[in-house]
């Protein structure tokens, strides 16, 4: 078998996998891409595609969910063509379109069906898979995950009522969606939607699913599941709830169960693959991202390749990443939540709201639902901001580049925007906050 040396060899041609071998690259290094399994790593894409699909044409039923999957998968295939093997290896990158395996030796190889790698350093770019949960009678009722809808929307085709299990993103991105295309959706989340963002925006958009006619159940976490008379029962506390079908959006884990990578790395109860602030692994030659969103993942990649070429040591921050929810309308986040900001710095936390009905291109387009929530010091500093309405995913990134360039709030009251548009709200949020500031 062949052996192969390389400087640096990364694991899993997700967006992050992709995006590590050309920054790697770049720097004249010799560099491994493994394909590896991607899993949900696209999976912003099909929920996008779905939102937007369902919003145009509601009530389509199984053709507009098919649609919308054929539309994900048709981006899929031409964004991978700006990375495809040959747009890499023209790069200097070695693409190998195999799974690996590490040995179980004392030595660090990768071994593929054809070759034997060695490298200096390893980086991990999973792909994602769902997670799921301890429940009493789960398997023996079945389940579907997003993945098998993406895979064969069909396996939704003769459901109605569908249950979707869980508080995430994808949970409530799926939810409004099949909603609106026809089925009857309850949700049902163990606590509050979305536990980990802001709970004003959160309310917002539950407050929208419930106006869309999604059964949310918040705080119901489900104990048992039994099947009778060709319906899934779940039972929530003290509701019996009857459905065609369950949907599992509990979260996601790192699919790493084919990657033998025994007891060297440190893998949380989740299955969540444990790094210190230079995403490095309990394992001193394997770096790892560790995050599903792929946006964040790259972000983590330009960090863990740094680190492992040994270039100027460099520490992973979330802090002024925004992230996106694919609901209608959107919502977006950035940095510190109210309870933090109030738990860390008091007196000292500066909250504004605005609401959307203020912006004209809402008022113009009748989409005055939510507003944004700047969160700062008194002293001017921003450090997070959360938004759910018109465009919202489209203007955050504006607020994130204020906190990453260290921009004070009178920077972001002076912020130059179009009118009629729905980023008019930056601005607002911002001129509110001075007047806060100054009283």
């Amino acid at each position: 078998m062949m052996t192969s040396q390389y400087d640096l060899a990364i694991v899993g041609a997700t967006a992050a996998g992709r995006a590590a071998a050309l920054g790697a690259a770049a720097r004249g290094v010799r560099v491994a891409l493994l394909e590896q399994g991607v899993g949900l790593a696209q999976a912003k894409l099909y929920t996008t595609a779905l939102c937007a699909h369902a919003q145009q044409q509601p009530g389509s039923g199984i053709g507009g969910l098919q649609a919308a999957i054929a539309k994900a998968n048709w981006a899929i295939a031409a964004l991978s063509e700006q990375q495809s093997a040959w747009v890499l290896g023209d790069r200097g990158v070695d693409y190998i379109a195999e799974f690996g395996q590490f040995s179980s030796g004392p030595t660090l190889d990768l071994a593929t069906a054809t070759r034997q790698l060695h490298a200096t350093r390893y980086l991990l770019t999973p792909g994602w898979r769902s997670r799921l949960p301890q429940l009493a009678g789960l398997n023996e009722a079945g389940y579907l995950t997003p993945e098998q809808i993406w895979a064969d929307p069909q396996c939704l085709l003769t459901a109605r009522r569908l249950a979707i299990l869980g508080a995430t993103a994808l949970a409530v991105e799926l939810a409004q969606s099949l909603q609106r295309l026809g089925w009857s959706v309850t949700l049902l989340a163990p606590q509050q939607l979305l536990p980990t963002l802001d709970r004003t925006v959160a309310y917002w958009l539950q407050a929208q699913l419930e106006a869309d006619g999604v059964e949310v159940l918040t705080h119901s976490a489900v104990t048992q599941v039994r099947t009778l008379d060709g319906q899934k029962w779940l039972q929530a506390g003290d509701q019996a709830i009857a459905v065609d079908e369950i949907m599992l959006a509990c979260g996601l884990q790192p699919e790493l169960s084919d990657w033998q990578l025994g007891e060297r790395l440190a893998i949380t109860a989740n299955g969540q693959l444990q790094v210190n602030a230079r995403l490095q692994t309990a394992h001193p030659h394997i770096f790892a991202c560790r995050r599903s969103d792929a946006a964040i993942a790259v972000a983590e990649a330009a960090i863990a390749v740094a680190n492992a070429l040994g270039q100027p040591r460099q520490t992973m921050s979330y802090h002024a990443l925004p992230i996106a929810i694919a609901t209608d309308p959107p919502l977006a986040a950035v940095g510190w939540t109210e309870t933090w900001a109030r738990q860390q710095l008091a007196a000292e936390a500066l909250i504004t709201t605005v609401q959307a009905a203020q912006a004209s291109r809402a008022q113009l387009l009748d989409a005055t639902t939510g507003g944004c929530k700047l969160i700062a010091r008194r002293d001017g500093e921003i450090l997070g901001a959360h938004a759910f309405g018109l465009a919202a995913a489209e203007w955050i990134g504006a607020i994130a580049f204020a906190i990453q360039q260290g921009l004070p709030v009178a920077d972001l009251a002076a912020m130059p925007v179009t009118q009629p548009s729905a980023s008019e709200l930056i601005p607002l949020v911002a001129r509110a906050a001075l007047k806060q500031c100054q009283q």
